[in-house]
């Protein structure tokens, strides 16, 4: 299984709120890669011919769950899927690694997400101290 995670304590009345928003982002940023078919780029097609493994069941992208706590947001995938990583990093599989299989990254967020993540914290926060009536920055 594959993890990206976001760890950190927040101070406010409902830690879970800010969390659950950056849970929901990373988990639409992962799906959104699968309904591009890549992102920044494409990711390549099978070397026979036809879409990307990634796509012929489904399974993988339904894999994909996200969790969030008090002082966390993550996003998991590929529970029980034994190729979730290959697709993943990339590398040989197969009898004797016989198969070269490419890179296909689906757990990666795009700057445009990490941008939006600060922006949702960095908007709770200054509304959390602003209630305090304490400055920030």
């Amino acid at each position: 299984m594959l993890t990206m995670e976001i760890k950190g304590e927040l101070p406010t009345g409902e830690p879970e709120l800010p969390m659950e928003d950056v849970a929901a982002l990373m988990f639409d940023s992962v799906q959104l890669n699968f309904e591009s078919g890549g992102r920044p780029e494409k990711w390549l097609p099978l070397a026979r011919g036809g879409e990307s493994f990634l796509y012929q069941s489904g399974a993988l992208r339904s894999s994909v769950r996200s969790e969030y706590g008090e002082d966390f947001a993550a996003v998991y995938a590929g529970a029980g899927l034994p190729y979730a990583a290959i697709h993943q990093y990339g590398g040989r599989a197969g009898r004797g690694g016989s198969a070269i299989i490419p890179q296909r990254e689906y757990m990666l967020f795009q700057d445009e997400d990490v941008d939006a993540i600060l922006e949702m914290l960095d908007g709770h926060l200054t509304a959390f101290y602003s209630t305090k009536g304490e400055r920030i920055g």
